[in-house]
Protein backbone atom coordinates (compact mmCIF):
# COMPACT_ATOMS: atom_id res chain seq x y z
CA UNK A 1 0.00 0.00 0.00
CA UNK A 2 1.53 3.25 -1.50
CA UNK A 3 0.81 6.33 1.17
CA UNK A 4 1.30 10.21 -0.35
CA UNK A 5 2.12 12.98 1.82
CA UNK A 6 2.73 16.80 0.65
CA UNK A 7 4.09 19.59 2.68
CA UNK A 8 4.84 23.10 1.49
CA UNK A 9 8.11 24.78 1.79
CA UNK A 10 8.37 28.76 2.14
CA UNK A 11 11.23 29.52 -0.27
CA UNK A 12 12.94 33.29 -0.07
CA UNK A 13 13.87 34.87 -3.08
CA UNK A 14 16.12 37.60 -3.25
CA UNK A 15 14.60 41.25 -4.11
CA UNK A 16 15.36 42.95 -7.63
CA UNK A 17 17.56 45.59 -5.71
CA UNK A 18 19.88 42.95 -4.36
CA UNK A 19 20.30 40.70 -6.98
CA UNK A 20 18.88 42.32 -10.12
CA UNK A 21 20.09 39.75 -12.30
CA UNK A 22 18.23 36.68 -10.90
CA UNK A 23 14.73 38.57 -11.74
CA UNK A 24 16.02 37.08 -15.67
CA UNK A 25 16.77 33.90 -14.87
CA UNK A 26 14.57 30.95 -13.41
CA UNK A 27 14.89 29.82 -10.10
CA UNK A 28 15.64 25.97 -9.84
CA UNK A 29 14.13 24.10 -7.17
CA UNK A 30 16.06 20.65 -6.35
CA UNK A 31 14.85 18.37 -3.89
CA UNK A 32 17.70 15.31 -2.90
CA UNK A 33 15.85 12.69 -0.81
CA UNK A 34 16.83 9.58 0.64
CA UNK A 35 14.94 6.61 2.32
CA UNK A 36 15.59 5.51 6.22
CA UNK A 37 13.58 2.62 6.40
CA UNK A 38 12.83 0.98 9.89
CA UNK A 39 12.58 -2.71 11.13
CA UNK A 40 8.90 -4.49 9.83
CA UNK A 41 8.08 -6.89 12.73
CA UNK A 42 6.12 -9.55 10.62
CA UNK A 43 9.52 -9.52 8.14
CA UNK A 44 11.94 -10.53 10.87
CA UNK A 45 12.58 -6.78 10.93
CA UNK A 46 13.99 -6.78 7.62
CA UNK A 47 14.55 -2.40 6.55
CA UNK A 48 13.15 -1.48 2.93
CA UNK A 49 15.33 0.50 1.10
CA UNK A 50 15.49 2.51 -2.16
CA UNK A 51 15.66 0.76 -5.46
CA UNK A 52 19.25 1.32 -7.30
CA UNK A 53 17.63 2.28 -10.37
CA UNK A 54 15.60 5.20 -8.37
CA UNK A 55 16.45 8.73 -8.59
CA UNK A 56 17.62 10.63 -5.26
CA UNK A 57 17.00 14.20 -6.56
CA UNK A 58 14.39 15.92 -8.68
CA UNK A 59 14.36 19.71 -10.11
CA UNK A 60 11.82 22.09 -11.38
CA UNK A 61 12.09 25.20 -12.73
CA UNK A 62 10.33 28.54 -11.49
CA UNK A 63 10.70 31.60 -14.20
CA UNK A 64 9.45 35.07 -13.70
CA UNK A 65 6.96 36.21 -14.95
CA UNK A 66 7.06 39.33 -17.57
CA UNK A 67 5.33 42.35 -17.93
CA UNK A 68 4.84 41.90 -21.70
CA UNK A 69 0.91 41.87 -21.57
CA UNK A 70 -1.27 39.54 -22.94
CA UNK A 71 0.66 38.31 -26.08
CA UNK A 72 3.28 37.60 -23.74
CA UNK A 73 5.44 39.05 -26.49
CA UNK A 74 7.52 42.01 -25.45
CA UNK A 75 7.14 45.36 -27.12
CA UNK A 76 9.52 48.27 -25.90
CA UNK A 77 9.53 51.55 -27.46
CA UNK A 78 13.08 53.11 -26.73
CA UNK A 79 12.87 56.77 -27.36
CA UNK A 80 17.15 58.19 -27.04
CA UNK A 81 19.02 61.87 -28.01
CA UNK A 82 21.94 63.74 -26.51
CA UNK A 83 23.51 67.04 -27.06
CA UNK A 84 26.96 68.61 -25.94
CA UNK A 85 25.89 69.91 -22.24
CA UNK A 86 26.17 73.42 -24.04
CA UNK A 87 29.35 73.77 -25.13
CA UNK A 88 28.96 75.48 -28.65
CA UNK A 89 32.68 74.90 -29.82
CA UNK A 90 35.19 71.92 -28.66
CA UNK A 91 38.48 73.64 -28.30
CA UNK A 92 41.65 71.03 -28.25
CA UNK A 93 44.03 72.13 -26.30
CA UNK A 94 42.10 74.03 -23.92
CA UNK A 95 39.00 71.94 -23.35
CA UNK A 96 40.28 68.98 -21.06
CA UNK A 97 36.49 66.81 -20.92
CA UNK A 98 33.53 66.51 -22.94
CA UNK A 99 30.24 65.97 -21.50
CA UNK A 100 27.31 63.98 -23.29
CA UNK A 101 24.03 64.43 -22.00
CA UNK A 102 21.95 61.51 -22.90
CA UNK A 103 18.30 61.41 -22.39
CA UNK A 104 16.53 57.84 -23.09
CA UNK A 105 12.93 56.52 -21.87
CA UNK A 106 10.53 53.58 -22.37
CA UNK A 107 7.49 54.39 -23.27
CA UNK A 108 6.61 50.36 -23.85
CA UNK A 109 6.95 47.37 -22.08
CA UNK A 110 9.94 46.05 -20.08
CA UNK A 111 13.24 46.48 -22.02
CA UNK A 112 15.23 43.58 -21.13
CA UNK A 113 19.54 44.36 -21.59
CA UNK A 114 18.71 48.04 -22.66
CA UNK A 115 22.20 49.08 -23.89
CA UNK A 116 23.38 52.84 -26.05
CA UNK A 117 26.48 52.58 -27.93
CA UNK A 118 28.77 55.25 -28.62
CA UNK A 119 30.80 55.93 -31.87
CA UNK A 120 33.19 58.41 -31.62
CA UNK A 121 36.86 59.63 -32.50
CA UNK A 122 40.18 57.68 -31.01
CA UNK A 123 40.98 60.78 -29.05
CA UNK A 124 37.85 60.49 -26.94
CA UNK A 125 38.56 58.26 -23.89
CA UNK A 126 35.28 57.39 -21.24
CA UNK A 127 36.05 58.60 -17.98
CA UNK A 128 32.91 58.41 -16.07
CA UNK A 129 29.22 58.49 -15.72
CA UNK A 130 26.72 60.52 -13.60
CA UNK A 131 23.02 60.18 -13.43
CA UNK A 132 20.91 63.52 -12.63
CA UNK A 133 17.76 62.46 -12.73
CA UNK A 134 15.24 59.75 -12.69
CA UNK A 135 11.47 58.77 -12.58
CA UNK A 136 12.39 55.58 -10.83
CA UNK A 137 14.17 54.94 -7.65
CA UNK A 138 16.67 52.33 -7.99
CA UNK A 139 17.82 53.11 -11.39
CA UNK A 140 21.42 52.66 -12.80
CA UNK A 141 23.87 53.48 -15.47
CA UNK A 142 26.80 51.82 -16.03
CA UNK A 143 29.57 52.96 -18.93
CA UNK A 144 32.86 51.33 -20.34
CA UNK A 145 34.86 52.19 -23.46
CA UNK A 146 35.95 49.40 -25.43
CA UNK A 147 39.87 49.12 -25.95
CA UNK A 148 41.50 49.87 -29.64
CA UNK A 149 44.77 50.84 -31.06
CA UNK A 150 45.86 54.38 -32.16
CA UNK A 151 45.62 53.18 -35.90
CA UNK A 152 41.78 52.82 -35.33
CA UNK A 153 40.07 55.72 -36.40
CA UNK A 154 36.98 55.42 -33.85
CA UNK A 155 36.49 54.16 -30.47
CA UNK A 156 33.54 52.37 -29.35
CA UNK A 157 31.61 53.00 -25.67
CA UNK A 158 28.83 51.65 -24.49
CA UNK A 159 26.10 52.59 -21.54
CA UNK A 160 23.96 49.87 -19.93
CA UNK A 161 20.55 51.24 -18.45
CA UNK A 162 19.54 49.31 -15.67
CA UNK A 163 20.58 45.92 -16.24
CA UNK A 164 18.66 43.77 -16.96
CA UNK A 165 15.20 45.47 -17.39
CA UNK A 166 14.83 49.40 -17.98
CA UNK A 167 10.86 49.12 -17.08
CA UNK A 168 7.89 50.18 -19.29
CA UNK A 169 7.27 54.08 -18.67
CA UNK A 170 10.94 54.70 -16.87
CA UNK A 171 13.13 57.46 -18.02
CA UNK A 172 16.47 58.87 -17.02
CA UNK A 173 18.76 61.43 -18.01
CA UNK A 174 22.82 60.71 -17.33
CA UNK A 175 26.01 62.92 -18.16
CA UNK A 176 28.99 60.53 -20.02
CA UNK A 177 32.54 62.03 -20.01
CA UNK A 178 34.94 61.80 -22.03
CA UNK A 179 38.34 63.09 -21.84
CA UNK A 180 40.09 64.82 -24.84
CA UNK A 181 43.82 64.26 -26.25
CA UNK A 182 45.31 67.17 -26.01
CA UNK A 183 47.35 66.33 -29.09
CA UNK A 184 44.19 65.01 -30.80
CA UNK A 185 43.17 65.96 -34.94
CA UNK A 186 39.70 65.92 -35.20
CA UNK A 187 39.51 67.88 -38.17
CA UNK A 188 36.87 70.89 -38.28
CA UNK A 189 34.21 69.13 -37.01
CA UNK A 190 33.72 66.58 -34.19
CA UNK A 191 30.98 63.37 -34.86
CA UNK A 192 29.40 61.34 -32.11
CA UNK A 193 27.06 58.80 -33.01
CA UNK A 194 25.01 56.95 -30.78
CA UNK A 195 22.28 53.92 -31.08
CA UNK A 196 19.87 52.26 -28.59
CA UNK A 197 18.79 48.47 -28.38
CA UNK A 198 17.74 45.88 -26.74
CA UNK A 199 17.08 42.03 -26.58
CA UNK A 200 13.44 42.32 -26.98
CA UNK A 201 14.31 41.65 -30.85
CA UNK A 202 12.57 44.72 -32.18
CA UNK A 203 13.73 46.70 -35.40
CA UNK A 204 15.53 49.84 -34.70
CA UNK A 205 13.56 53.04 -35.20
CA UNK A 206 14.73 56.58 -35.92
CA UNK A 207 14.00 57.16 -32.09
CA UNK A 208 16.45 54.41 -30.76
CA UNK A 209 19.65 56.71 -33.40
CA UNK A 210 21.09 59.61 -32.91
CA UNK A 211 23.61 61.96 -34.58
CA UNK A 212 25.22 65.54 -33.10
CA UNK A 213 28.10 67.27 -34.70
CA UNK A 214 30.51 70.15 -32.70
CA UNK A 215 32.92 72.85 -34.32
CA UNK A 216 36.53 72.18 -33.61
CA UNK A 217 39.28 74.60 -32.76
CA UNK A 218 42.33 74.32 -31.86
CA UNK A 219 44.48 76.16 -28.59
CA UNK A 220 47.37 78.39 -29.56
CA UNK A 221 49.21 80.69 -27.86
CA UNK A 222 50.55 83.70 -29.02
CA UNK A 223 52.00 86.44 -27.37
CA UNK A 224 53.15 90.24 -28.60
CA UNK A 225 55.10 92.47 -26.13
CA UNK A 226 56.14 96.15 -26.76
CA UNK A 227 58.98 97.52 -25.86
CA UNK A 228 60.38 100.88 -23.92
CA UNK A 229 62.35 102.06 -26.60
CA UNK A 230 58.78 102.54 -28.84
CA UNK A 231 58.53 106.26 -29.68
CA UNK A 232 55.80 107.65 -27.20
CA UNK A 233 55.10 111.61 -28.73
CA UNK A 234 55.84 113.57 -31.10
CA UNK A 235 55.71 117.60 -31.31
CA UNK A 236 55.63 120.15 -33.90
CA UNK A 237 56.49 123.73 -33.22
CA UNK A 238 54.55 126.84 -35.19
CA UNK A 239 56.75 127.14 -38.57
CA UNK A 240 57.76 123.70 -39.00
CA UNK A 241 55.04 122.70 -41.54
CA UNK A 242 57.30 121.06 -43.75
CA UNK A 243 59.22 119.46 -41.12
CA UNK A 244 59.22 115.31 -40.55
CA UNK A 245 60.13 113.44 -37.66
CA UNK A 246 60.09 109.46 -37.52
CA UNK A 247 58.07 106.90 -35.21
CA UNK A 248 59.35 103.93 -34.36
CA UNK A 249 57.19 101.40 -32.70
CA UNK A 250 59.14 98.12 -31.14
CA UNK A 251 57.67 95.26 -30.40
CA UNK A 252 58.81 91.73 -29.66
CA UNK A 253 57.18 87.83 -30.94
CA UNK A 254 58.32 84.32 -31.44
CA UNK A 255 56.03 83.74 -34.21
CA UNK A 256 57.32 83.49 -37.86
CA UNK A 257 54.81 85.52 -39.41
CA UNK A 258 53.41 88.72 -37.94
CA UNK A 259 51.49 91.73 -39.72
CA UNK A 260 51.81 94.89 -38.27
CA UNK A 261 48.86 97.27 -38.89
CA UNK A 262 49.25 100.94 -38.65
CA UNK A 263 46.29 103.53 -38.58
CA UNK A 264 46.57 107.24 -38.90
CA UNK A 265 43.07 109.14 -37.85
CA UNK A 266 43.25 113.05 -37.74
CA UNK A 267 40.23 114.46 -35.26
CA UNK A 268 38.34 117.62 -35.00
CA UNK A 269 35.62 119.12 -33.37
CA UNK A 270 32.92 117.84 -35.69
CA UNK A 271 30.62 120.18 -33.43
CA UNK A 272 32.36 123.12 -35.22
CA UNK A 273 33.41 122.03 -38.54
CA UNK A 274 33.01 119.88 -41.01
CA UNK A 275 34.80 118.44 -43.97
CA UNK A 276 33.25 118.39 -47.56
CA UNK A 277 35.95 115.77 -48.85
CA UNK A 278 38.38 113.69 -48.15
CA UNK A 279 39.29 110.91 -45.96
CA UNK A 280 40.75 111.79 -42.31
CA UNK A 281 41.66 108.02 -41.56
CA UNK A 282 44.25 105.47 -43.30
CA UNK A 283 45.83 102.38 -42.52
CA UNK A 284 48.71 100.93 -43.54
CA UNK A 285 49.51 96.57 -43.65
CA UNK A 286 53.24 95.10 -43.57
CA UNK A 287 53.56 92.04 -43.13
CA UNK A 288 56.65 90.46 -41.23
CA UNK A 289 57.96 86.66 -42.14
CA UNK A 290 60.89 85.23 -40.67
CA UNK A 291 62.81 82.94 -43.30
CA UNK A 292 64.89 80.52 -42.18
CA UNK A 293 68.29 80.38 -44.11
CA UNK A 294 69.45 76.82 -44.65
CA UNK A 295 73.36 76.38 -44.06
CA UNK A 296 74.64 74.03 -46.63
CA UNK A 297 77.94 74.22 -44.88
CA UNK A 298 77.63 70.72 -43.14
CA UNK A 299 76.50 68.98 -46.24
CA UNK A 300 79.35 70.13 -48.39
CA UNK A 301 81.70 68.86 -45.76
CA UNK A 302 80.11 65.30 -45.22
CA UNK A 303 79.86 65.29 -49.08
CA UNK A 304 84.04 65.81 -49.38
CA UNK A 305 84.42 63.83 -46.05
CA UNK A 306 82.33 60.32 -47.11
CA UNK A 307 84.05 60.91 -50.81
CA UNK A 308 87.52 61.02 -49.32
CA UNK A 309 86.78 58.21 -47.18
CA UNK A 310 85.01 55.95 -50.44
CA UNK A 311 88.71 56.72 -52.33
CA UNK A 312 90.57 55.37 -49.09
CA UNK A 313 88.46 52.23 -49.60
CA UNK A 314 88.73 51.78 -52.99
CA UNK A 315 92.68 52.81 -53.18
CA UNK A 316 93.02 49.77 -50.47
CA UNK A 317 91.08 47.32 -52.12
CA UNK A 318 93.07 47.72 -55.22
CA UNK A 319 96.33 47.42 -53.32
CA UNK A 320 95.25 44.06 -51.87
CA UNK A 321 94.38 42.89 -55.49
CA UNK A 322 97.80 44.04 -56.17
CA UNK A 323 96.66 46.12 -59.08
CA UNK A 324 99.89 48.75 -57.89
CA UNK A 325 103.02 46.38 -58.06
CA UNK A 326 104.88 46.91 -61.19
CA UNK A 327 106.11 43.87 -63.36
CA UNK A 328 109.02 45.18 -64.49
CA UNK A 329 111.93 43.73 -61.91
CA UNK A 330 110.27 40.19 -62.93
CA UNK A 331 111.23 41.04 -66.49
CA UNK A 332 114.43 41.76 -65.89
CA UNK A 333 114.70 38.30 -63.95
CA UNK A 334 113.57 35.97 -66.90
CA UNK A 335 115.57 33.64 -67.94
CA UNK A 336 117.09 33.76 -71.35
CA UNK A 337 115.83 30.64 -72.91
CA UNK A 338 112.90 31.28 -72.59
CA UNK A 339 113.12 34.47 -75.26
CA UNK A 340 115.29 32.89 -77.56
CA UNK A 341 112.64 30.12 -78.12
CA UNK A 342 113.96 27.80 -76.08
CA UNK A 343 116.82 25.74 -77.43
CA UNK A 344 119.67 27.37 -75.11
CA UNK A 345 122.08 28.40 -77.74
CA UNK A 346 123.23 31.60 -78.65
CA UNK A 347 122.98 33.24 -81.80
CA UNK A 348 125.25 35.81 -83.06
CA UNK A 349 125.44 37.30 -86.56
CA UNK A 350 128.69 38.10 -87.98
CA UNK A 351 128.98 40.97 -89.86
CA UNK A 352 131.44 40.51 -93.14
CA UNK A 353 134.04 42.35 -94.14
CA UNK A 354 133.86 45.12 -96.57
Amino acid sequence: MRRHSCFKTVCLSPTPQSCTEDTLNPLVLRVNYTLTGLPIANTRNLRPILSQDSPQNTSYELHFEKNCGTDSVCEDKLQMSFNFSGLATLVVGLTPELNITVHIQNSGEDSYSTVIHFRSPQALSYRKVALLQSNRKALAIKCSSATSSRDEAERNSSCAVNHPIFWGGAEAVFVATFDVAPDADLGDRLQVTGNAHSENGLPMTPAMSHHAELPIKYAIYVIVTSTESSTKYVNFSAGQEGASQSVVHRYETQQQKVTLLSTAKIEYNQAKYTQKEGFTEQQVQTVVERIEVYNYLPMIIGASVGGLILLALITAALYKLGFFKRQYKQMMEKPVDEDTGGDGASQTCNTPNQ
